[in-house]
């Protein structure tokens, strides 16, 4: 029987995959690539995402411990460590609900846009959630578009009784060799910043007492940044309430925490970091991530 990861490999990146499975003997790695042999369901993509971040911080030099065991009896999924600095990194995904499922398994038609040899970025917004009928002829529509449109144009998808579907537009460069694309549904009413909140609470319980930790989240849509931000630092109406994880002095030991997009095919991740107060921003946790590509 094939393991979780083995039976993903192919919608993986390739490369990312081969560095995964070469962890097979590190007293350390090895913790994480036994996790994604081993997961069921999205708890996959949950090891994905710490995989990719520790392959990021190896490339950045640093030298990395999984699963530190903390005071609280919880564990730092990663202790980042290079010459005498050192910091713990949490690390959560946030990962669709029963409500925003149904919006996956409509997505799913697109994916094989996902093969198209033109690295760009096709961004997509939804004014509705569509039938599979009306998906089929979405990507009917859109694939001609996504192989040949330039950069800057866009289109819009409608059924055929004229009524909007969906718009596209062809950005810049994604920094792979394929096609990504990033969806947006703008009918979405889930109060996804109580969600991110409750990762961000869920991320401070696992925080080693008296050393720096940093918080690392993500999700399916890159658009959830604007969530995960105002989980952090609270909505902003006309100005900011004290709603966020960061208002009116809660989690004190929280400083640094961070939003990190990846690409399952393509090999690539970006992060935002948000930084409390006005403190100045540790070397280490700079090196690590400022200065990601």
């Amino acid at each position: 029987m094939k393991s979780a990861l083995d039976a993903r490999a192919n919608r993986l990146n390739q490369r990312l995959v081969e560095e995964i499975r070469s962890w097979s003997n590190h007293p350390e790695l090895s913790k994480i690539l036994r996790n994604l042999q081993s997961a069921r369901g999205q708890h996959f993509f949950d090891f994905y995402a710490e995989a990719v971040v520790a392959r990021h911080l190896l490339q950045k030099g640093c030298e990395l411990a999984v699963e530190l065991p903390t005071p609280s009896g919880r564990t730092a999924d990663l202790q980042v460590s290079m010459g005498g600095s050192r910091f713990y990194a949490h690390i959560k995904r946030l990962n669709p609900d029963k409500e925003s499922h149904k919006d996956i398994i409509v997505l799913n038609r697109l994916q094989p846009l996902r093969n198209i040899t033109r690295p760009i970025i096709l961004s997509g917004l939804f004014w509705r959630i569509p039938t599979d009928a009306e998906m089929r002829e979405v990507y009917r529509q859109l694939k001609p578009f996504a192989e040949r449109a330039e950069v800057g144009e866009s289109i819009a998808l409608n059924d055929g009784s004229g009524n909007d579907i969906a718009e596209f537009h062809i950005g810049g460069a994604n920094g792979g060799t394929t096609l990504q694309f990033v969806i947006n549904f703008g009918v979405t009413v889930l109060d996804e910043n109580k969600r991110l909140y409750k990762k961000l609470s869920e991320a401070y319980k696992q925080f080693m007492p008296g050393a720096l930790n940093v918080i690392l989240v993500t999700g399916d849509w890159a658009d959830d940044i604007k969530d995960f931000e105002s989980a952090l630092l609270a909505d902003t109406k006309e100005a900011r309430t004290n709603n966020g994880f960061w208002s009116a002095n809660k989690h004190p030991e929280s400083n640094i925490a961070g939003w990190f997009n990846y690409d399952c095919r393509n090999d690539y991740i970006n992060f935002r970091m948000c930084y409390r107060g006005n403190s100045q921003v540790p070397e280490l946790v700079k090196k690590s991530f400022e200065m990601s590509p």
